[in-house]
């Protein structure tokens, strides 16, 4: 029962947020020359939905449509999904600086330290995937196919996108390149694909101890920072 009961909220999970254009208008932002001060509007799209979720979800547990176990398990279907579609929008971005790395890197923070917060489910789950894949802008040249070959979760359409926006990238020879291409297409040519970010987040005894301290209330999570902070502030930052 209780697992029909997760499958049934991990679908229902994009009905209840209509954020399905958000990875369009994260590719649509020029990460290559972005900076702090231009207006990136899916950070504030994806807070008013979860915003209007979250007034939703406590009206209906008010009013004792389902017990609080309950609500729990549907955040955490919902933390899934957004973590899908930005996960969908990153990997569509073919041109990006290490600014602009450093603008996904807050706003993805961001959005995370809100969904902490409304849910109670911290860390977030699935969120190692999609910080993952950012930081990977760093992975080395030498690094890079190995690195790929590791990670499952990625389809090969991503992983091209990363190679055309590593740090890395910038200073290959036309030649090295296409065989980076080529070893990475050798990787990928047997991969899956794109199946939803959930099924790649097994439910683990940690995941069952992250519920259980959502439940008991015995996390807390920070405000999000509604601040605008420059980036270049971000890179110098000792946590950074």
């Amino acid at each position: 029962v209780e697992e029909y009961k997760l499958f049934m909220y991990r679908n229902l999970a994009r009905h209840l947020l209509p954020i399905s254009r958000i990875p369009e208008v994260i590719r649509k932002i020029k990460w290559e020359s972005a900076s702090s001060t231009e207006d990136r509007p899916y950070v504030g799209q994806i807070a008013q939905q979860l915003s209007m979720l979250e007034m939703r979800l406590d009206g209906l547990r008010k009013q004792g449509c389902f017990p609080q176990k309950n609500k729990i398990l549907i955040w955490e279907s919902e933390i899934l999904y957004v973590m899908d579609i930005l996960l969908e929008g990153y990997s569509s971005v073919k041109k990006c600086n290490s600014e602009g790395n450093a603008l996904m890197t807050m706003d993805y923070q961001m959005i995370v330290s809100s969904l902490g917060r409304m849910s109670g489910l911290v860390p977030a789950p699935g969120a190692s995937i999609i910080e993952a894949y950012i930081k990977a802008f760093y992975v080395p040249e030498s690094e890079f196919i190995e690195w790929c070959r590791q990670h499952q979760e990625y389809t090969g359409e991503m992983l091209m996108n990363l190679l055309g926006t590593c740090a890395f990238s910038g200073q290959l020879k036309r030649q090295q390149k296409s065989q980076l291409q080529s070893a990475l297409e050798e990787v990928v040519k047997n991969r899956q694909v794109r199946r939803p970010l959930w099924q790649y987040v097994p439910i683990t005894e940690e995941l069952k101890r992250i519920r259980h301290k959502a439940l008991t209330g015995q996390t807390q999570s920070p405000p999000p920072r509604l601040l605008r902070i420059s980036s270049t502030a971000y890179l110098n930052s000792p946590s950074s």
